[in-house]
């Protein structure tokens, strides 16, 4: 990434990590949604709010959202695979009582939070996410906006656009 860029993911919130993009999107009361590009960039500052990444939604991928105490896991379908192992992960999420979002590969590219984010429109949800009002055929950053409202009980506010650059109001209110 060039200095240039770099500068400007900053000045958007965006944090790098190894070359991988990390941001705050939306709050809703105490609760955040982070977009990333891997899950493997979770960790347990994450516990307890949702994580948007590029990741597949495979059992491994799971266990990273498990391990890091997120509240919502969405990520990509990654095409289901056979068996339907692209979202393995979200089903076994449900015992944890963790909501577990998938957007269509379509939709978004796999390893891209920022995309699922902008552009993702969601192809599965597990019981749980099912239970707090999400549904498929939807665009993920609407759903997940009204599933923050709805487990917070307070509006969610916009923090930062993970595309925009610091000229974005957004992007300007997050790095002050």
């Amino acid at each position: 990434m060039s200095g240039r860029a770099r500068h400007d993911a900053l000045a958007a919130g965006l944090q790098h990590v190894g070359g991988l993009a990390r941001v705050e999107v939306l709050a809703a009361g105490s609760l955040r949604v982070r977009v990333m590009d891997s899950v493997a960039l979770a960790s347990a500052d994450d516990a307890g709010h949702a994580i948007v990444t590029g990741s597949h939604g495979g059992a491994s991928a799971g266990e990273y959202a498990q391990r890091a105490g997120v509240a919502c896991y969405a990520c990509n379908d990654a095409g289901f695979g056979k068996h339907d192992a692209g979202v393995r992960g979200l089903r076994d999420l449900d015992a944890a009582g963790i909501a577990g979002v998938a957007v269509a590969h379509t939709s978004a590219r796999v390893g891209d939070g920022g995309d699922a984010w902008a552009h993702g429109i969601v192809s599965f949800v597990n019981e749980t996410a099912r239970a707090g009002g999400i549904v498929v055929g939807g665009r993920l950053a609407d759903a997940l906006r009204a599933w923050a409202e709805r487990v917070s009980g307070a509006p969610a506010v916009g923090i930062a656009d993970p595309a925009a650059g610091p000229e974005h109001p957004a992007a300007r209110e997050a790095s002050s």
